[in-house]
């Protein structure tokens, strides 16, 4: 089965930006500065989330973990388990197991009702 490319027009509106990349992320990601205990298998690490979305964090730490690695997110007296998909000097992507709750991405945006919403009306989270 082969797929059929479709063309990239190269076209720039400014005449000096790029196009615009295509969106990685299915989810939004709200910029944080919150602190978060990383518990491995074979350590514990502090550090400091930087953005999140239901789906996922990129946390700012000391001796980051490899990617693959299992991980126990642990902020705001509430416990998270992730992968780390990627890992930089200082930094990791952890992308969660299963989706948190609205609430503990963007507090001031949760509703008493809204958990999960259509696509259309939960824009905000997901």
């Amino acid at each position: 089965m082969s797929a059929i490319a479709q063309p990239m027009s190269l076209e720039m509106t400014s005449g000096t930006n790029p196009p615009s990349r295509p969106q990685r992320r299915g989810c939004a990601r709200f910029p944080a500065a919150w602190p978060v205990l990383v518990v491995t298998t074979t350590c514990y690490l502090r550090g400091v989330i930087e953005d999140v979305s239901v789906l996922g964090a990129r946390v700012k730490v000391a001796n980051p973990p490899l990617p693959g690695r299992d991980v126990l997110l642990r902020w705001n007296g509430r416990d998270v388990f992730g992968v780390v998909r990627w890992a930089g000097s200082d930094r990791i992507g952890i992308v969660f197991e299963t989706p948190i709750p609205p609430s503990m991405v963007h507090p001031d945006r949760h509703r008493a009702r809204g958990t999960y919403r259509t696509r259309r009306n939960a824009w905000a989270y997901c």
